[in-house]
């Protein structure tokens, strides 16, 4: 049950930021919006944590902010996969990226919280 409301709270996330943000497309579909978040579940899960940690003398030197790289590498990552999985999903620059990452890390934390 925990996974699935994970996967719902990616969904919501990632649909919110395809929503808001202009630079970031997707075709509208719900079923590419459900592999999108299982997608991200996935690399959230396995590839951030280690990311993270190997990156440990990195970011306390620059206080942290090398994070946003790290959600940049992984949202690109999310993207490129969609791409090459033909699921519509596009991004129009690094920018939007960093934006779209954000987007779904604060609104992912913040229905976590909530709904946990």
């Amino acid at each position: 049950m925990k996974i699935l409301i994970r996967l719902a709270i990616n969904a919501a996330a990632a649909w919110l930021a395809f929503t808001v943000l202009d630079g970031l497309h997707w075709d509208r579909e719900w079923l590419t919006l459900a592999i999108i978040a299982l997608i991200i579940g996935v690399v959230n899960t396995f590839i951030k944590p280690v990311l993270k940690f190997l990156s440990i003398p990195i970011r306390f030197v620059t206080l942290g902010l090398f994070t946003l790289v790290i959600n940049i590498a992984l949202m690109a990552g999310v993207i490129y996969l969609a791409d090459s999985m033909d699921l519509g999903v596009t991004s129009d620059g690094w920018q939007w990226t960093l934006a779209g990452g954000l987007v779904i890390a604060i609104v992912s934390s913040v229905l976590s919280t909530v709904l946990d």
